[in-house]
């Protein structure tokens, strides 16, 4: 086994499938050695608060993501399954508020399932935690500013259960990804070249590819990376304890323009971004058929006409195309990147709540606050989200120092006393904008 450089110490142990070992994240250590290359496990034992991802959190954010749709079944971003058996619908198979815990979770199903065993799935797990977003988000700040900010999302999924293997078998993503074991024994199974030469995209019954794989069992604690060319499986049935882990994936294949042109013409959601529908999910419902008659209507002319669908698609992509729409959407979609963070959609705004003058506010120094001139107008981005303010440019600027250097927070009656008397209630209206992005703290 290499040893990696400087003073990262490695270890041989019967678990790692011989992949080198590093204590502490080193993202500079990771791009010189192993990105895009081979898979290396990282411990973070040393540094829990540098873990994104923190079992209260993960299990409020799993009882978040798998609430009903309104047609009262499971989302489109949550899978769970019974042995093989897909479910449709939540009968009580879901994490509820009242377990308490993924442990209270693991121990109600146990009781129902007698022994066979369940897999949860839970796809764009990012979406619905402010908090474990935000930690996110600044964990991958360091490897983004190393190797740039993806124009696709990351993608982020909560896998949990007994399960013999994950749902999709052995397969291989267009995404290099980062696996963080939160609870039990998981096992990564890895295959440096696609093992079968049928033409299918995963396999669910590998047992006679196992003699050229390879596997790494990871411990809570600790992070395994592996690059978008590995095929690899997951494998949690080590024991009858249920295994959690959270997937990040880092997009570096692009094999479907699908998935980047859907997100600059949509807004995505946790329900659009990997779901077979996300093509067309914002987009208005057809206007009517693709096709034109096969024959005239009473005797009129349908050439020089286009079918509705495609009139209506036709008017849908012209409205975007002047000038000052175009750029302004351009600059909407860029701050709400940034702000971002690599990961959307993020968590939605929360309900408006209004802030009096004795209101306390403060802005996270590490919080990036964005802003474009439009001239007619300011965008104002935070935590993956735009506003637009009347502000001046000068005032806009005047506010966010403002909040910056407040220290421990200011009354909002004090930022604003500090404004032009006509500005302040539209600067109020923007705080509350930022409050509601989860960007802004208040008390």
């Amino acid at each position: 086994m290499r040893t990696p450089r400087g003073d990262h110490r490695t270890d041989i142990a019967d678990r790692t499938g011989g992949v080198d070992v590093i204590d502490g994240l080193d993202w500079e250590l990771i791009a010189a050695r192993y990105w895009d290359r081979r898979p290396v496990l990282i411990r973070l034992a040393d540094a829990p608060e540098r873990h994104p991802f923190r079992p209260d959190d993960v299990f409020a954010s799993a009882v978040a993501a798998t609430a009903a749709n309104a047609a009262g079944e499971i989302p489109k971003h949550v899978r769970f399954a019974v042995d093989r058996d897909l479910k449709s619908r939540p009968d009580g198979w879901l994490p509820r508020a009242g377990d308490g815990s993924l442990d209270g979770y693991a121990h109600r199903l146990a009781e129902r399932l007698a022994g066979r065993r369940y897999s949860l799935t839970v796809q764009a797990f990012h979406a619905f935690h402010p908090a474990l977003w935000r930690r996110e988000r600044a964990f991958y700040d360091g490897a983004f500013r190393r190797f740039g900010l993806p124009l696709s999302s990351a993608i982020t999924t909560m896998f949990h259960g007994n399960y013999e293997h994950t749902q999709i078998g052995a397969h291989k993503d267009r995404f290099a990804s980062f696996m963080f074991a939160l609870q039990g024994r998981k096992r990564m199974r890895f295959w440096p070249e696609r093992p079968w030469t049928e033409a299918v995209t995963s396999v669910l019954d590998y047992e006679r590819y196992l003699p050229g794989s390879f596997a790494v069992e990871v411990h809570p604690g600790e992070m395994l990376y592996w690059p978008s060319s590995y095929h690899h499986v997951g494998e949690s049935a080590l024991d009858e304890t249920p295994a959690t882990s959270v997937n990040v994936g880092l997009p570096r294949e692009f094999t479907r323009s699908a998935f980047e042109v859907a997100e600059y013409l949509t807004e995505p959601t946790p329900e659009s971004m990997l779901s077979e529908e996300m093509e067309t999910a914002g987009l208005p419902a057809l206007a009517g058929p693709a096709w034109a008659p096969a024959d005239p209507i009473d005797g009129a002319s349908v050439v020089g006409e286009l079918p509705p669908a495609l009139a209506q698609a036709v008017d849908f992509f012209r409205s975007g195309i002047d000038e000052h729409s175009l750029n302004e959407w351009v600059a909407t979609l860029s701050l709400r990147r940034w702000t971002a963070g690599g990961f959307f959609p993020s968590p939605p705004p929360a309900p408006h709540r209004a802030l009096d003058d004795e209101a306390t506010v403060t802005l996270p120094v590490d919080e990036p606050v964005r802003w474009h001139d439009t001239g007619a107008a300011r965008i104002v981005a935070a935590c993956g989200h735009t506003t637009r303010t009347t502000l001046d440019a000068h005032t806009l600027s005047r506010l966010l120092t403002g909040l910056r250097t407040s220290g421990g927070g200011t009354r909002t009656g004090t930022l604003l006393d500090r404004l032009p008397t006509a500005a302040r209630e539209d600067a109020r209206h923007l705080l509350e904008d930022l409050s509601r992005f989860h960007a802004l703290h208040h008390s």
